[in-house]
């Protein structure tokens, strides 16, 4: 059973290692798993960046991520802007990322911060 999953930044250096591969087939230009672990969870991270994967049972990396991040807006209020949304190669064209992206990953993951930003 395919399922979305929202990568805990409570506990980023345990699940960043499984967004790489899928990061890295759209983002050639990141060499290594420790030069991308590093990115997110010391740069990125720190500025608001989250990352959720779409997994499948017979896969232990995300087949599809999405890294993205919430910005607050005069014009438009708040947001949801997608960083990154990429698939494994080999998984392509069958609707993962799209499952992702529609998934209520995405939009649990901003329930806390939305509570939050009303007060």
């Amino acid at each position: 059973m395919p399922t979305g999953e929202e990568h805990d930044p409570g506990d980023p250096q345990r699940k960043t290692p499984f967004a790489f591969a899928a990061i890295a087939a759209r983002q050639p230009h990141i060499a290594t798993a420790a030069e991308f672990i590093n990115r997110v969870d010391h740069r990125q991270r720190p500025e608001g960046y989250r990352l959720a994967g779409f997994f499948l049972d017979e896969e232990e990396r995300a087949v599809a991520v999405a890294g993205f991040r919430l910005t607050h807006h005069f014009a438009w209020g708040k947001t949801l802007h997608c960083d990154d949304l990429s698939t494994l190669p080999d998984h392509r064209r069958s609707g993962h990322a799209v499952q992702l992206m529609s998934r209520r990953v995405i939009v649990d993951t901003l329930r806390p911060l939305r509570a939050r930003s009303t007060t």
